[in-house]
């Protein structure tokens, strides 16, 4: 499984409003400028992540991004799934067997279903709280 960088820029938007929301809406502005990301490539980023009911906009002067909910409730795999999938071949589909013409005589389909749930079961552990609180930020300490 490869996330894109939809996906990872997806999550780093929603943990540095996470972590500045504090202060009233966050500008895509500032984020991009904090985490060193390309403004216009967030501004299409925060377009779903609003629709999905994640994120929150107010106009004007003092305007910008807020979590529509608390960031211990939006889990990692929710994110990927919605920017990237979690599936790591295109046969399994939420973890379920698609519809494959090789779908009888597959002898692998047990094995990327196991990855599927790994992956599911790890990232829905990690909440954006995580992320933004850095306990993700360097596992090597």
């Amino acid at each position: 499984m490869k996330v894109s960088t939809r996906g990872r820029y997806s999550l780093r938007l929603l943990a540095d409003i996470a972590s500045h929301q504090d202060d009233g809406p966050v500008s895509l502005n500032d984020t991009a400028k904090r985490q060193e990301l390309s403004l216009k490539y967030l501004e299409l980023l925060a377009a779903p992540l609003v629709k999905k009911g994640w994120l929150i906009t107010t106009r004007g002067k003092n305007g910008g991004y807020q979590l529509a909910k608390p960031a211990s409730e939006i889990n990692v795999a929710d994110v990927l799934e919605v920017t990237d999938g979690l599936e790591p071949v295109e046969c399994v589909n939420n973890g379920e067997y698609s519809q494959c013409d090789s779908r009888e005589s597959c002898t692998t389909i047990g094995l990327w279903r196991g990855v599927t749930a790994v992956l599911h079961d790890y990232f829905a552990k990690i909440s954006i709280a995580d992320l933004a609180a850095g306990k993700y930020k360097d596992i090597s300490e």
